[in-house]
């Protein structure tokens, strides 16, 4: 799979394939994901890239609260629950969500910084 990196308009855009990732030029993880893409080649930077996002949403979801939580896995739970069967509800609801829903939450939470 090749591909190119494009830099525009204050975002670095990494073409790998069928699938696009961008990233703001200020980002603190661009090094990490230009070396993974230079390095380690496409396929490589696609998961990089991939749990980046995720460990970013967890923590703007965890910053945000419980009501950010229960809406990320879709029920509510108990608010006084042990952090990691919390970190565990949010990766198995990570893990059988649409891309396009993924990235609605990411939206939201990381690049808005908003809380639904």
């Amino acid at each position: 799979m090749g591909g190119q990196i494009v830099v525009s308009c204050g975002f670095a855009t990494f073409h790998c394939g069928n699938a696009t990732k961008s990233i703001p030029t200020n980002h603190r993880d661009l090094r990490k994901w230009v070396s993974a893409y230079v390095n380690d080649g496409p396929e490589k930077f696609l998961e990089v890239a991939e749990q980046t996002e995720w460990e970013e949403l967890k923590s703007a979801l965890f910053e945000n609260g419980h009501e950010a939580l229960s809406d990320f896995v879709g029920y509510d739970f108990d608010a006084e629950e042990d952090k990691d069967v919390t970190e565990n509800r949010l990766d198995e609801a990570y893990q059988q969500m649409p891309p396009e829903d993924f990235a609605g939450y990411y939206r939201q939470y990381v690049v808005l910084g908003l809380a639904r």
